[in-house]
């Protein structure tokens, strides 16, 4: 789920829908504190090819593009 107003993004887990009386979502939590400044759109592409979406910020009013790209996860 992302805040458009800061950028920031919180990641959930499909685990299949609710069963057992569990929720078929999970709260993993946030993976993004959010960087766009006012007036930037939050998108989510994969501008490299490489199977995985990348974090976009779009000015409306510009038309500039910021992208982050997604290299599979933080360094260890």
């Amino acid at each position: 789920m992302a805040d458009a107003s800061s950028g920031s993004v919180e990641a959930w887990l499909n685990r299949g829908g609710d069963q057992d009386g569990k929720p078929g979502w999970e709260l993993r939590g946030q993976i993004a504190s959010g960087v766009l400044p006012d007036g930037h759109v939050l998108e989510f592409a994969d501008i490299d090819g490489d199977g995985r979406d990348d974090y976009l910020g779009y000015d409306q009013e510009s038309g500039s593009l910021q992208a982050w790209i997604n290299n599979g996860g933080d360094p260890a």
